[in-house]
């Protein structure tokens, strides 16, 4: 935790979202964890033939890192023990691309040396299930994800019902989810961008409220698809790079962030 004395050594478990090489044979490593959310250290001799740390420390996977903390800079990772190969995934270049997109966006919602249980239990639910699924999940997962994300990180209100004058979404009436803000309701209402149909945004709310393994074999609805990547981009103020590997057309790069 963030009052960690100097020197002192930390077991956590957590997911590896990035790594950076670092002089001649360092690697720097960035984690996310449900008692710290984001955080970050260095693995000494990590490009090295011979390292200890084999695979571990690659994007994606589950581990429990060994920390020697440093107070005030980055911490050493002592040790690195894989929890989940996830084997599946990394033989499957859909599963791979899927798991970097919710690795990703679900840390980039996550805050630094701050508690984040919620986000932290999501992907380790979405990695596990990518990997265990007869297929690479679909769209229908992916919002369902994404959604849920928003959620945990207090920047999605309710999808089925008007933000400005509260009215419910009917299914076959005219509904906007903003790309930029998230707020849902009539295109008069909240502006016609992300201009969808009550269907598309009930089936939504459906996705962020029931569990993530129950949209595996659901049809993705009609829709702006991409609508909810555009809220998260929007609020980190970036493009979600693993976006490209899914996206059937071009990413438009986000001009400002909202926070």
């Amino acid at each position: 935790m963030g009052g960690a004395p100097r020197g002192a050594t930390e077991s956590v478990e957590a997911v590896v979202i990035a790594r950076q090489d670092h002089g001649e044979a360092d690697r720097v490593v960035r984690w996310l964890c449900a008692e710290r959310g984001r955080g970050a250290g260095i693995a000494r001799g990590a490009r090295r033939a011979n390292s200890r740390f084999g695979a571990a420390l690659e994007p994606t996977q589950h581990v429990r890192l060994l920390l020697r903390r440093r107070g005030g800079g980055l911490d050493v990772i002592e040790d690195a023990e894989l929890l989940d190969p996830h084997t599946r995934t990394r033989d499957d270049l859909d599963r791979l691309a899927l798991a970097a997109h919710a690795t990703e966006l679900i840390a980039g919602l996550a805050r630094e040396e701050q508690p984040e249980p919620r986000l932290f239990g999501l992907l380790q639910t979405a990695l596990l299930l990518i990997d265990a699924s007869s297929a690479a999940p679909g769209d229908a997962m992916r919002l369902g994800l994404e959604a849920k994300a928003l959620t945990f990180a207090g920047l999605l209100a309710p999808l089925d019902r008007c933000a400005r004058c509260g009215e419910a979404a009917e299914l076959g009436r005219a509904w906007a989810v903003h790309p930029h803000t998230g707020a849902a309701g009539h295109p008069g209402c909240v502006g016609s961008d992300g201009e969808c149909t009550g269907a598309f945004a009930l089936a939504l709310e459906g996705a962020r409220r029931r569990p993530l393994r129950e949209t595996l074999d659901l049809p993705a609805p009609e829709g702006p698809h991409w609508v909810l990547c555009g809220v998260i981009e929007a609020h980190i103020g970036r493009a979600l790079r693993a976006r490209s590997m899914l996206a059937p057309t071009p990413i438009v790069q986000p001009t400002a962030a909202i926070r």
